[in-house]
């Protein structure tokens, strides 16, 4: 009898053992041929929490955490004073990679419990590892921007609390104080000649346009509770003159001369209908179509096609309907979709390529130009050579790491990926990584 139950056990535990792992998606690509190169190596008992790099190599920054406290590095040399936070929005390399901007945050309170953060803004150049002081300010929630050439930068420095006495709501451009005392600056942008400047400041109930000539009104809020619905005209507008990141648009409400700028208009919202809410966009002197939500917005460089992610006005027959349902909307027309919900979208410099990235029955997909190439994790970023004759792009996979397809292969997983470049002939893609505690320089072939 014992000798069965043996073989009883031995019959089921087999089938448990033989089972196939399931391949993850990352996996089904073949490795690439890489070139690494050692640039650095980091404490291990400090993580890295922030990190950039031009695609050399020859600028880049990290943030590490230790005891709750984070410092700079910057191409190699800690920075020894310490915050609690330096903010990965408001640490940046510029967009030619020549300095790096960064902020660091030191919180304190004063006797009635109010938070008097301390802002600490930094530049480092290529010409000085150290980075230069630019000032400190009581401050929080700050912003960060580059204008379109890169040539300039600003930032908006919000007081900290409304009982705070002396400098507040400071603006800064190139590291000098343009603007101050406007409360809650907000939505900076330089003009198309990067010679002037605007930014929104809230005062009360009151939204006013601040520029280095005037102090402007644009509206007067009409419901005294900010979080209320209100029927305040509020239009966005887009334009490259405004892109954030590569392949991410800001939009502001308030027009500066941009160059092929694209508006978006809300319809009247009534909290009883809420049906009769909707948004459409007005490009190139059109009206495109109304759908229930757009994000997303993109324009080429010559301002010729706008791409966006929407969701339909059509019913899905349903008496709940489902928001999350989204389309793809080049020039006005739906080109692809529905999609459970939408990731990311690239559109090409020229307008001529676009790319995007959305889930489909639990599964995420990377298309081109219509055509499924891949799949993705829940981050995905997109890069074409000059000619956008080839592309590479970055995912996520299931443990957070990131790598980068290029030419149908795959790199190995990094924890963290800088800047992506190309070499002259299109035929190696070049990047720095965080992997492990080790910097690395990769140069990636097709």
């Amino acid at each position: 009898m014992r000798s069965f139950l043996v073989l009883v056990l031995f019959a089921y535990a087999v089938p448990l053992f033989a089972q196939k792992t399931q391949v993850s998606y990352a996996d089904k690509y073949p490795l690439a041929k890489i070139n690494e190169k050692e640039l650095y190596e980091f404490d291990v008992a400090r993580p890295v929490k922030h990190f950039d790099a031009t695609p050399t190599g020859a600028n880049w920054f990290a943030v590490d955490d230790f005891g709750l406290l984070q410092t700079m590095i910057i191409r190699g040399v800690r920075f020894e004073k310490r915050f609690n936070e330096i903010p990965v929005h408001t640490a940046r390399l510029s967009p030619n990679g020549n300095e790096i901007i960064w902020m660091g945050l030191e919180r304190s309170f004063d006797n009635k419990g109010f938070n008097t953060t301390t802002t600490t803004a930094y530049k480092s150049t290529m010409k000085s590892v150290a980075p230069d002081s630019i000032g400190s300010f009581i401050s929080d929630y700050n912003t960060l921007y580059f204008s379109k050439s890169g040539r300039h930068w600003a930032a908006t420095l919000p007081a900290a609390n409304v009982y705070q006495h002396g400098l507040r709501d400071v603006v800064l451009i190139d590291g000098l104080i343009v603007s101050k005392d406007n409360p809650k600056p907000s939505m900076f942008a330089f003009d198309k000649d990067e010679t002037g400047w605007a930014y929104r400041s809230t005062d009360g109930k009151n939204e006013n346009l601040v520029t280095q000539f005037s102090v402007q009104k644009m509206y007067t809020r009409s419901n005294a509770n900010p979080f209320l619905p209100s029927p305040d005209p509020i239009v966005y507008h887009f334009t490259p003159d405004l892109s954030s990141l590569p392949y991410q648009l800001d939009s502001k409400d308030f027009d500066f001369g941009f160059r092929y700028s694209a508006e978006l208009y809300k319809t009247s919202y009534f909290p009883t209908h809420q049906d009769t809410s909707h948004m459409y966009m007005i490009f190139a002197g059109k009206r495109q179509p109304n759908f229930r939500w757009i994000n997303n917005t993109q324009i080429d460089t010559n301002g010729n096609h706008i791409a966006y992610f929407a969701c339909d006005t059509t019913s899905d027959g349903r008496k709940i309907r489902n928001e999350k349902v989204g389309v793809v909307v080049e020039d006005g027309k739906i080109i692809a979709g529905p999609y459970d919900e939408m990731g990311r979208l690239f559109l090409s410099k020229t307008g001529k390529n676009i790319a995007w990235s959305a889930k489909k029955d639990s599964t995420i997909f990377l298309y081109l130009n219509g055509k499924k190439i891949g799949e993705v994790g829940e981050y995905v970023d997109f890069f074409w050579s000059s000619d956008e004759k080839k592309f590479a792009y970055l995912s996520s996979d299931e443990r957070g790491k990131n790598f980068i397809v290029a030419g149908g292969t795959r790199s190995p997983s990094f924890d963290r990926i800088g800047r992506m470049g190309w070499s002259a002939d299109n035929k190696i893609v070049e990047y720095c990584a965080v992997k492990y505690n080790k910097l690395l320089q990769i140069k990636q072939s097709f």
